[in-house]
């Protein structure tokens, strides 16, 4: 049985519009880095490998590691 690929392809239409429901931190250089993980997080943003990793999970130190 052969494989089916799907591709998506997003162009940018130049504009910078936000979406209403993502307002920017104020000051984002004030933010620790608990707060900088919980916005990726909640933001979605995971790798491109292919695997969708969540970048969160990547940024985070474990507990005793610097």
């Amino acid at each position: 049985m052969g494989r089916t690929t799907t591709a998506v392809v997003i162009e940018s239409d130049g504009n910078d519009d936000w979406y209403e429901g993502i307002k920017p931190p104020d000051d984002p250089a004030s933010l620790d880095s608990k707060q900088i993980l919980d916005i990726i997080k909640e933001a979605g943003i995971v790798g491109m490998g292919g695997a969708a990793f969540p970048t969160h999970v990547k940024l985070s130190v474990p507990d005793g590691k610097k």
